[in-house]
């Protein structure tokens, strides 16, 4: 083997110094043994190991896991080498994947995105606000206030910007709802003024869990846990029936943004 001077490693029990071309690394003493003293050199850690061997099978018979887990605090080995491609440590099986031993490269590239992320949503918003702010005609002021009626073009733009400043302020609270179950609706109240507003909910909640939470982010007095007190309640348009409170309310408003609902109190 004169060709390749640095394959294998000798065993470093004085008594043996085999040559051994797939060495064992003890954990405790960090030194290098052959396949017949891997278990039994004299270390603590070995003698334990060897105790709790099969007395009936050779220690020569049991397999060579020279590759150790680089998660701190892990000391599984395994046979073959499984590195991580993205910060390029050997792992074994149970920490093989980037969430699973932390990987600090795969941290770095979802603060990337998420900060690209919020840019493009500043830079989209932006771009909203100014083309509705180009749009808008000039009108001489009125001597008294007139709410402007709005096209269907301009509505559902302006519903667009709201319901984007309201992702960008729960964006990152601890709202409880998963992004992938959030659902933007606008309310239309008439306490203390008329007011239409967008309101973040849950697809999978009841209608009367939503009147609850369009009444709280709206600083509406809620007296509906109140007998003989007038419920506030909600409705799909100004004539219909108020909806039922057990109903779910992707029912009603299905499981898309943007949809209008109407919250009364009974008179």
């Amino acid at each position: 083997m004169a060709e390749f001077p640095d394959l294998g490693k000798h065993c470093a029990l004085s008594s043996c110094q085999i040559l051994d071309f797939t060495p064992h690394l003890c954990p405790r003493c960090k030194q290098h043994f052959c396949g017949d003293h891997r278990l039994s050199h004299g270390c603590l850690d070995s003698d334990a190991n060897a105790s709790t061997a099969d007395t009936g099978s050779s220690s020569s018979a049991l397999p060579v896991r020279p590759f150790l887990c680089a998660k701190s605090g892990c000391f599984n080995r395994e046979s073959v080498k499984i590195v991580c491609p993205d910060c390029s440590q050997n792992f074994c099986l149970s920490h093989r994947h980037a969430d699973e031993h932390e990987c600090k490269y795969q941290e770095t590239v979802n603060d990337v995105v998420n900060c690209e992320k919020e840019a493009v949503k500043k830079a989209v918003l932006e771009k909203l606000t100014q083309a509705s702010k180009e749009e808008k005609p000039e009108a001489v002021a009125p001597v008294t206030k007139q709410k402007k009626v709005l096209s269907v073009t301009e509505q559902k733009r302006q519903d667009k910007i709201e319901v984007m400043r309201l992702k960008s302020k729960t964006s990152n609270a601890n709202c409880g709802i998963l992004p992938a179950d959030r659902m933007f609706i606008f309310a239309k109240v008439y306490e203390p003024e008329e007011r239409r507003l967008p309101v973040m909910i849950h697809k999978k909640w009841t209608v009367g869990r939503c009147v609850d939470k369009i009444a709280k982010d709206l600083s509406i007095e809620n007296n509906n846990g109140v007998p003989e007190s007038k419920k506030i309640r909600l409705y799909k348009n100004e004539a219909g029936e108020f909806l039922p409170m057990a109903d779910n309310i992707v029912d009603y408003c299905g499981a898309d943004d943007l949809e209008m609902v109407v919250l009364k109190r009974d008179l």
